[in-house]
């Protein structure tokens, strides 16, 4: 193999590392894509549990209250709800585990989609009965395990779509409001809206329901109220330290979470006057209809993060797979570059080897030509008879050829000492 093709092989052979480390940087790039395309999976599937939680939740408030307010006529919620839930499972179900495998791994085997809306048709069966307002005893525990299979529905979803590990503390926390605080602050408003309005149609508040409604009230300030707040304001506020600020997430959510606290905050007092004052000054329609607002403004409050949180997620794939593309350009830069060198140095190889080629192939002839002229000069010297014109002939012959041979002599010195440089 020549010289200049070796020094073109070893320009190239740089290649390997530079595809070894594109290689490795778009695969973690592509890990960090894929880790937030898992949590859209998980905040679509949250969607029509969502859905099912707040209707069936209304369906309860209306069998326990007779409400005719917002939550009543919702069956064909529930079923609108249950088709959409069927359709994100058929997509996503077996990506978060919600497999007979996947579910059994984590002892959830009875929260099946198919399980779960059987439980709501036979409910469903029930409550449309005549006279099924006397069977509260039975019915209440079965709306209770329902919403707790939805909750715990929403917990399997969470594990599994990578949720829960949120790298990012913007979206991480905008994820605690959605995935873990506020189902749990629309589970505890329905429970506190029925025990606080069964207590006041009855007339008169015990002492063992007062602590109860005094737990729920702390509960609610404290553990929902004060935790949605707080972990809202530190998504907004650490917004401007990942992939720039998101100019929806700062202007939608603080008046959404405004809207919540305003919602919210009337009922705990509620709450705590009848705690303190019982049944005086408080009617069970208004109780009833505080209540319900606070509710619808959780879940209306847990659209408008959710959409946020998309939104968040969104920005981080588009901000990595830029710079994907960067990284595969500047590697496509650096290979060119470096097929550029190799070409470079193969013809700079072959501007010095060419030359010295010539070289070699002047001073064989002159070499040949001088060795001619010796044999010339030895027989005329065994000659007495020479010529002296012939003999001078030949000395100049002899002379010119020296004098080429040392001026190649001198050129092969200039070309080796440029290749040593």
């Amino acid at each position: 193999m020549s010289v200049s093709r070796k020094i073109f092989l070893i320009a190239l052979s740089f290649a390997l590392p530079i595809a070894v480390l594109v290689y490795l940087t778009v695969i973690n790039t592509n890990s960090s894509i894929t880790f937030a395309e898992w949590e859209l999976k998980g905040d679509s599937y949250q969607r029509p549990l969502e859905a099912l939680l707040h209707e069936v939740q209304a369906a309860q408030i209306v069998y326990n209250t007779s409400a005719t307010t917002p939550v009543a006529n919702n069956a064909s919620k529930i079923h609108a709800a249950f088709v959409d839930l069927e359709e994100v499972n058929q997509r996503l179900g077996m990506d978060l585990q919600f497999t007979d495998e996947g579910l059994a791994k984590r002892h959830r085997e009875h929260q099946r989609v198919a399980t779960v809306h059987q439980e709501w048709q036979e409910l469903s069966a029930q409550i449309s009965r005549p006279g099924t307002r006397s069977l509260s005893a039975e019915l209440n525990p079965k709306f209770e395990h329902l919403i707790a299979d939805l909750r715990t529905m929403i917990t399997h979803m969470g594990d599994t779509s990578n949720l829960i590990l949120d790298p990012d503390l913007d979206s991480y926390y905008l994820m605690d409001v959605t995935l873990l605080a506020l189902p749990q602050t629309q589970d505890r408003l329905g429970q506190a809206i029925q025990y606080g309005y069964g207590a006041l149609r009855r007339g008169a508040i015990t002492e063992e329901e007062k602590i109860q409604l005094a737990v729920y009230a702390a509960m609610l300030q404290e553990a929902d109220v004060d935790r949605v707040t707080g972990s809202s304001q530190t998504s907004v506020n650490e917004d401007a330290g990942f992939y720039r600020i998101s100019p929806t997430l700062q202007s939608n959510l603080p008046p959404g979470l405004k809207k919540y606290q305003e919602a919210n905050a009337p009922f705990v007092e509620m709450l705590r006057d009848m705690v303190k004052h019982g049944a005086a000054g408080v009617t069970p329609e208004a109780y009833l209809r505080s209540g319900l607002l606070a509710r619808e403004a959780s879940f209306s409050y847990w659209n408008a993060a959710v959409q946020e949180e998309d939104a968040l997620l969104n920005a981080r794939i588009a901000y990595f797979a830029h710079r994907r593309a960067v990284s595969l350009l500047l590697a496509l830069l650096a290979l060119l570059a470096l097929l550029a060198a190799g070409v470079l140095a193969y013809f700079l190889t072959r501007s010095i080897t060419r030359p010295l080629f010539g070289l070699v192939g002047s001073l064989g002839p002159g070499a040949t030509l001088l060795g001619v002229c010796v044999e010339r000069i030895s027989e005329a010297s065994k000659n007495k008879f020479a010529d002296a014109h012939e003999s001078a002939l030949i000395c100049q012959e002899l002379d010119a050829n020296c004098d080429s041979m040392r001026k190649a002599v001198a050129e092969l010195e200039t070309q080796v000492k440029g290749a040593r440089r």
